[in-house]
């Protein structure tokens, strides 16, 4: 019994020398292994079955701000992710639990992603992959949770709740534009740099600002594209909410104007499609985001503009 077992191990050896002589020979590439599991290299990653599931975990790991993920997936690949790293942002931020911290939030929060594949084979037949993401953000786990803090505690003083959407919006934007000034800074581009350190340039009001909106209650996005101010075209992003049954454009960076004096206006309160497209478009493959924003302003957007023309004119500011 002891002498049949020795002779299959030694059967067995050169079996494997044999396959490994050949691959070497034929310049094929080969992995000499018994397989009873996931690779050595996959044994701490998440495994994942399909293109969906490999969206929802990047998804999970970007809400919880994590640098790197490994992931683990039974054959090629390319039969889960092609190679568009666009496209897998896009994907992963359609996603929409309706919260304030995934969607546009998330997609504006994002810096960079990138995927690394690694394969193994038997011939030229991938058998498994290992795809290890890597993502940088905008703004840290430490620095979103005191996001969600300052605005949990900003509503409760505005005193939002039971207020009407029209309300709750106008002391949101009036919040915001109050509280911010237009100057770059290491967090100008986030709701961070927004609420806790009060300078953002437009993508920070428009987080906070959709951040604030959504813990409110309301319906809004992010919109990006490019506004002309009279002098020069620039990137900017500015947002959309829904207040009763219509959407309307909302843009509290232009309604904060840099530089002077704190001035608080409604130029870009509340306005329809007819007067938002005379100076801002949006970037392509925002169009179902924006086909059901009004043509025209809210209704009680030209109470506010004789509103701030008296209080001017008095030299009161607003």
């Amino acid at each position: 019994m002891q002498k049949n077992h020795k002779k299959q191990k030694k059967i067995l050896l050169v079996s494997c020398i044999l396959l490994l002589f050949l691959s070497l020979g034929t310049g094929n590439r080969y992995s000499v292994f018994w397989k009873t599991g996931k690779s050595a290299k996959a044994a701490t990653a998440i495994t994942v079955t399909s293109h969906k599931k490999f969206i929802k975990a990047i998804y999970k790991m970007a809400l919880k701000r994590e640098i790197s993920g490994t992931f683990y997936y039974e054959g090629d690949s390319n039969d889960i992710f092609d190679g568009d790293i666009d496209q897998l942002l896009q994907e992963v931020c359609a996603i929409d639990k309706k919260t304030s911290s995934d969607a546009d939030y998330l997609a504006n929060s994002i810096s960079t992603i990138n995927v690394r594949t690694s394969y193994q084979y038997i011939g030229d037949t991938i058998i498994d992959s290992t795809l290890t993401v890597q993502i940088r953000y905008l703004e840290t786990m430490a620095q979103l949770e005191a996001v969600n803090a300052g605005v949990e505690q900003v509503l409760a003083e505005l005193g939002v709740e039971g207020k009407s959407d029209y309300k709750k919006v106008k002391l949101i934007h009036d919040y915001i534009v109050n509280n911010t000034r237009y100057q770059f800074g290491s967090n100008c581009y986030t709701a961070y740099g927004a609420l806790l350190e009060g300078r953002a340039v437009c993508q920070g009001y428009a987080q906070l600002t959709y951040k604030m909106l959504r813990e409110a209650g309301l319906s809004c996005y992010v919109i990006t594209g490019q506004a002309n101010n009279g002098s020069r075209t620039e990137d900017h992003a500015w947002n959309i909410v829904k207040v009763g049954k219509k959407w309307y454009y909302l843009d509290t960076t232009w309604d904060d104007p840099a530089g002077g004096e704190d001035v608080l206006r409604y130029d870009y309160f509340l306005i329809g499609s007819d007067k938002m497209d005379q100076d801002h478009a949006a970037f392509l493959g925002q169009e179902e985001k924006i086909v059901n924003v009004s043509r025209t302003n809210h209704k009680k957007w030209e109470s506010l503009q004789e509103q701030e023309d008296d209080l001017y004119l008095y030299g009161f500011g607003l």
